[in-house]
């Protein structure tokens, strides 16, 4: 296990003493993980909190065995977290189901399950209180464990369904803030499915890499690393995170990573991946569909 009275607190940014990272693993990651918890773990926690602003002992994240990795996800507290930071947080309305009805009216009718949750948030656009609104569907978000649904989808369908709806509403309204990252309630339904299963893997389009550098070069700043992949190719936070520590920080396996990634996010719509340089090693040649990109990892 990791000795956590013996870490360096001068590597970390978000986490103030030891004592407090003590009270995060211990009150915070899963008791079946903590033996196996790395010191990679704790600084992918702390790089996401320092970057967000948002701190996992307040709820605002969650920290997720999923795929048995660890992974940190932020919840819709955090969500709101963000959003209420811009100044422009209207607040937001509870969610419908099945297009008009209240919970308690769903519950009334006797309805076990909602088929839809639609929640609007209000965003202040100079002066004025805007409507953002946004739906989520029960078959595409509801967590599954065999043939039936997981505990708190099973015990309260209509919570989850509009946690969905909210974090949906809220990146509709704050897409610079949140545009990027994905609450753990989103995640959620892909707990022990494969997330390749449905791409066909001979139509990934792999890159081609200049063998010129030698396979030990490593990415030497890993926070503009996060940004091009989150700002240029779309990929969430914590993947992100999980792509540069599973490939050992090695800048030609974890840029092959991202554009996998990348096509899984955008469907095989790569060409957004633009020139990015000054990561701390010099730029490779990619090549893509017969033409060069400049990549800066």
């Amino acid at each position: 296990m990791l000795d956590l009275k013996n870490l360096d607190i001068k590597k970390f940014k978000s986490f103030k003493s030891l004592e407090e990272i003590e009270a995060v693993v211990n009150g915070c990651i899963p008791q079946d993980y903590q033996q196996r918890l790395t010191l990679s773990d704790l600084l992918r926690l702390d790089l996401l909190q320092y970057e967000t602003g948002l701190k996992i002992i307040t709820t605002q994240m969650h920290a997720i065995v999923r795929d048995n990795k660890l992974k940190f996800e932020i919840s819709v507290a955090g969500y709101r977290a963000i959003a209420d930071r811009t100044g422009k947080y209207g607040g937001n309305d509870d969610p419908l189901f099945n297009d008009k009805y209240t919970q308690f009216q769903m519950e009334e009718m006797k309805v076990q399950y909602p088929t839809t949750a639609t929640v609007t948030v209000w965003k202040i656009i100079q002066g004025t209180r805007c409507p953002f609104t946004a739906t989520a569907n029960w078959s595409g978000y509801a967590a599954k464990k065999g043939n039936d649904v997981t505990f708190m989808w099973k015990n309260k369908p209509f919570l989850m369904l509009g946690k969905i709806a909210e974090s949906l509403a809220l990146r509709k309204a704050f897409p610079m803030e949140i545009g990027n990252i994905y609450t753990t309630e989103e995640m959620e339904h892909l707990d022990g499915n494969d997330k390749s299963s449905n791409i066909p893997l001979n139509t990934i389009p792999l890159k081609s890499l200049n063998e010129s550098n030698p396979d030990s070069e490593k990415i030497q700043d890993v926070e503009k690393a996060i940004n091009y992949a989150t700002n240029k190719l779309g990929i969430e936070m914590s993947i992100a995170l999980d792509i540069i520590e599973e490939h050992d920080y090695n800048r030609k396996l974890v840029m092959e990573a991202f554009n996998v990634e990348a096509y899984r996010v955008k469907e095989g719509d790569l060409q957004k991946i633009e020139s990015l340089n000054g990561i701390g090693i010099e730029s490779d040649t990619l090549v893509q569909n017969n033409h060069q990109v400049e990549v800066g990892i």
